[in-house]
């Protein structure tokens, strides 16, 4: 994936967040799914969320999933605000 925060947070780690939460090769894929939707969205918030209902439908591992995109985007977020970070 080459979004923004697959770049920043970096693959390895949100592989780690994912694997933390217990989730599935094919949860992961939906996360990446979702993220790479999401870079097309900036300020949507209402869109990003159809989105990610969308993907993840009547998965039994939605609510870790979202879980996972929480702590995806925190640290996202952090790592972005970091003087040093390439964003």
């Amino acid at each position: 994936m080459t979004t923004i925060v697959h770049k920043t947070v970096g693959v390895k780690r949100i592989e780690q967040i994912c694997n933390e939460l217990g989730l599935t090769a094919e949860d992961v894929k939906i996360i990446d799914q979702i993220l790479e939707e999401w870079k097309n969205l900036l300020g949507e918030n209402d869109q990003k969320v159809l989105v990610a209902i969308q993907k993840i439908g009547d998965n039994p591992n939605r609510e870790k999933i979202m879980e996972a995109l929480l702590k995806i985007n925190i640290e996202f977020f952090v790592k972005s605000r970091r003087p040093d970070a390439n964003c």
